[in-house]
């Protein structure tokens, strides 16, 4: 029954990177998710991004390229995750955890973006010994 209603109420994004995509597919179905796969092109992204410091040249002029440029990329994901949640209705949820908050590696309106962080409180090394040990449950089915 638990897992009945988990799997009613839990979806995915993936928004993959180079080597993630096969196993975050694999860990969503063993997890009862229904999902989607964004499929970002690079090109596009950076060309949103260019478009985002054409937009801002004038207010970046005289200032050196730091981080501002890099978090563009987590803004435009973010971008995507809160449309999603936006037109489904959907709770969003962050995915940072207490040793990257706790050291600043978030992006505010980018990977920070949801209404909750569920694992905002667990250490990142923990998060993997959760990961691990989920890969070898079988799930009932």
């Amino acid at each position: 029954m638990r897992f009945e209603v988990f799997e009613q109420s839990g979806s995915t994004c993936v928004q993959p990177g180079e080597m993630i995509v096969a196993k975050i597919i694999e860990v969503s179905d063993k997890y009862f998710f229904s999902g989607c796969l964004l499929k970002i092109i690079p090109d596009f992204a950076e060309w949103f991004r260019d478009e985002i410091k054409e937009v801002l040249k004038e207010e970046f002029n005289g200032h050196d390229e730091n981080v501002t440029e890099e978090n563009l990329q987590s803004r435009i994901r973010g971008m995507y995750l809160m449309a999603i949640s936006n037109k489904k209705n959907y709770m969003l949820l962050t995915t940072g955890n207490k040793s990257e908050m706790g050291v600043g590696y978030a992006t505010l309106y980018g990977d920070m973006n949801g209404a909750l962080g569920v694992i905002a409180d667990v250490y990142k090394t923990d998060v993997y010994y959760v990961y691990n040990c989920s890969c070898s449950f079988d799930f009932p089915s």
